[in-house]
């Protein structure tokens, strides 16, 4: 039986990847605006961070449970100052139609490559990256993949 979001708990984890020039996003539980805007707080916060020279951006938000007012708007101001900064190349990987839907909305007007998947796998192949079981992953290990095909 799946929990309720309130249940969860919420949380938007960073990783950088300097081998490859990526920074890893992972939403889970309720994301809400303030989250958002931290992380982007803390992407933008050093240039010369792994965060700060990063051009490809994965962020995973198949753990997310839902989306707080004002959400879409901090994602659409932290993903336009991803791409400032130097970022060419954002993934997000996405299971609900409806979170693809609204991603493509934030998206509009954003100089940059950005495409949306179901699947990591598909994701990691399109950023230029190894998949996941190859790098340090602080979430999913590719199992649903595997079970999915």
């Amino acid at each position: 039986m799946d929990m309720h979001f309130s249940q969860q708990t919420s949380r938007l984890e960073t990783t950088a990847h300097e081998a490859h020039a990526l920074v890893r996003v992972h939403a889970h539980g309720f994301v809400t605006a303030e989250m958002i805007q931290q992380a982007a707080a803390r992407f933008a916060s050093d240039p010369d961070a792994p965060e700060g020279r990063a051009a490809r951006v994965l962020i995973d938000l198949r753990d997310a449970m839902g989306y707080g007012a004002g959400s879409a708007m901090a994602a659409k101001a932290w993903v336009s100052s991803a791409v400032a900064g130097g970022v060419c190349r954002l993934a997000f990987i996405a299971p609900s139609s409806v979170v693809r839907t609204s991603g493509q909305l934030i998206a509009t007007g954003i100089d940059a490559d950005l495409q949306f998947f179901e699947h990591e796998a598909a994701a990691c192949a399109w950023l230029g990256i190894p998949h996941p079981h190859h790098v340090d992953n602080p979430g999913h290990d590719g199992r649903a993949e595997a079970r999915a095909s």
